[in-house]
């Protein structure tokens, strides 16, 4: 597939995600070199430039995007896994029936303790023009619901 078409696939399952169409944003997108955006039309407007991750302006559109509050339920235990670099990664599901997945970013306001399991309440926000290298979503923490220490292996 050709840098356009992967960043046109992208564009849609994004779109598809935000618009309220029942899909579930994805964790991670799979690595989608896209290196310029398609050229414009001739006499079109001028395309307008993503603010630069982590600056006001990115945390202001973020805020514009559809966010989705969810509860996450975090382990016990954080697991090394295989960012940019090795790294630990909180272990998360969305239901108690789900097994837990790595989550690669961290959520905004939420201090882990190990040896702890928790409930979270977030919200989920669609980032616009993520890296392929980083999360398509960004969360934050709206409410620690449970906290719960899990015994030792020694004091069982």
């Amino acid at each position: 597939m050709s840098h356009l078409a992967n960043a046109l696939a992208l564009s849609v399952l994004l779109s598809c995600a935000c618009c309220g169409s029942g899909s579930k944003p994805a964790e991670s997108p799979a690595a989608v070199p896209v290196s310029e955006p398609p050229a414009a039309e001739p006499g079109a407007e001028p395309a307008t430039t993503a603010p630069a991750a982590g600056s006001a302006e990115a945390a202001s559109a973020a805020a514009g995007a559809q966010a989705v509050t969810k509860t996450l339920f975090v382990a016990e235990a954080q697991a090394d896994c295989q960012g940019e670099a090795p790294q630990k990664c909180l272990q998360v599901r969305e239901s108690e029936a789900e097994p837990y997945r790595n989550l690669y970013s961290s959520i905004e306001g939420f201090d882990y303790e190990p040896s702890y399991v928790y409930e979270l309440r977030v919200e989920a926000t669609p980032v616009a023009h993520a890296p392929a290298d980083a999360s398509a979503v960004r969360y934050r923490l709206l409410e620690v619901v449970s906290k719960r220490k899990v015994p030792s292996a020694k004091s069982k």
